[in-house]
C-alpha cells in the first residue's frame, strides 16, 4: 500500500462524504485505502459509512478527540505513507499522488509535508505556521515562505494537520500523537519532537485541497483550543513561564466573554478552561 489516508469525523456526515468522493474521484496511479475514524457520530454516519465498501471504517463508543482518534486509525493502516486528512477538506486534483511522488524524492530527514491548502474561491487560507510561544501566542506571529514554492518545497516549522502527510517510518521510530491533546496543537507538537530529532517539514507546490475551516468544529468560544495551548505550554516550558503564560492567556482572553454571543452555559465553561482546566499527564514519546 502507498498511502494510508485517515480522516477523524464527528458529526459532519455532509462534509465527510465529500470528502471521501473527492479522493476517489480524483486520486489515479497509487494505491491507497480511507481508514475512517467516527467519533461516536449520531448524525447518521454510521449507517452511511458502515455501507460502504470502499472503506475501512471504525466507530468510537465515545468521542476520543483528533489526536486519539488517529493513533486508532493508525493501527489499521498499511500504508508507506500517512495521510492525515481533515473531515472539512476536498481534493479538486490528484493531492494525494502528488504527495506521494514528491515525498519518494524529499531526503530522509523530511517527515512531514503539506500543501497551501484554499478556500472555495481558490484563496489560500491557514496551513502552516510557527511552534508555538509565549512570543506567536500574545503577538499574533505570522510566518512567511517565499513564493513561488520550488519544486523541493519550503522547510516550515509546522504543517498544519488537516493534510499532514508523513513517513510512516517515521512515526514507528518517533511516535504518533500524545493522547494528552483533545483536539488543537497536537500536530504542533507531534512535530516539534520530530524536530527535536533532526526531522524537519516542508509545504510543497502541486496538491490542490479546499479546507471549509473551521466547519468541522464551529464555535465562538474555543475550549479545546485554551486547553490545547495550556498543555503544550507546559510540556515545553518550565512550571514558571507555564504559570506566567496561563495567568497573562486568561487576564488577556477575558474580554472576549464580553464581546460574544453565546449561552451562559458556554460562558461559564470559558470561564471554567481560562482558570481551573487541570493538564492531563503528558507522554513525550508514544
Amino acid at each position: 500500500m502507498d498511502v494510508s489516508i485517515i480522516i477523524v469525523t464527528y458529526n459532519t456526515v455532509s462534509l465527510t462524504r465529500s470528502c471521501i468522493e473527492s479522493i476517489f474521484r480524483y486520486t489515479q496511479g497509487i494505491r491507497f485505502e480511507v481508514i475512517l475514524v467516527d467519533n461516536a457520530s449520531t448524525d447518521g454516519s454510521k449507517e452511511l459509512f458502515t455501507a460502504d465498501a470502499r472503506i475501512i471504517y471504525i466507530y468510537n463508543k465515545e468521542n476520543v478527540g483528533f489526536g486519539r482518534a488517529n493513533n486508532i486509525g493508525l493501527k489499521y493502516a498499511s500504508g508507506k505513507y500517512i495521510l492525515l486528512l481533515n473531515s472539512d477538506t476536498y481534493l479538486i486534483n490528484n493531492a494525494i499522488n502528488i504527495f506521494k511522488e514528491n515525498m519518494d524524492v524529499q531526503p530522509s530527514n523530511i517527515a512531514c509535508i503539506g500543501a497551501l491548502l484554499e478556500d472555495p474561491f481558490g484563496v489560500e487560507v491557514r496551513s502552516f505556521g510557527p511552534f508555538l510561544s509565549f512570543k506567536q501566542f500574545f503577538k499574533g506571529v505570522k510566518l512567511e515562505i517565499p513564493r513561488p514554492i520550488p519544486v523541493s518545497g519550503v522547510c516550515v516549522p509546522v504543517v498544519l494537520g488537516a493534510d499532514l502527510f508523513i513517513r510512516r517510518s517515521v512515526i514507528e521510530k518517533e511516535g504518533f500523537f500524545d493522547p494528552a491533546f483533545f483536539m488543537y496543537h497536537e500536530e504542533n507538537d507531534l512535530q516539534r519532537r520530530y524536530a527535536q530529532v533532526g526531522y524537519y517539514s516542508k509545504i510543497i507546490p502541486g496538491p490542490r485541497i479546499v479546507h471549509l475551516e473551521g466547519k468541522s468544529n464551529a464555535s465562538h468560544i474555543n475550549i479545546l483550543a485554551i486547553q490545547g495551548g495550556y498543555i503544550y505550554m507546559k510540556k515545553w516550558n518550565n512550571r514558571f513561564i507555564y504559570i506566567i503564560y496561563r495567568i497573562l492567556y486568561a487576564i488577556t482572553r477575558m474580554p472576549k466573554l464580553f464581546m460574544i454571543r453565546a449561552p451562559y452555559n458556554q460562558k461559564i465553561k470559558f470561564l471554567k478552561a481560562l482558570f481551573c482546566y487541570r493538564v492531563p499527564s503528558i507522554h513525550h514519546q508514544l
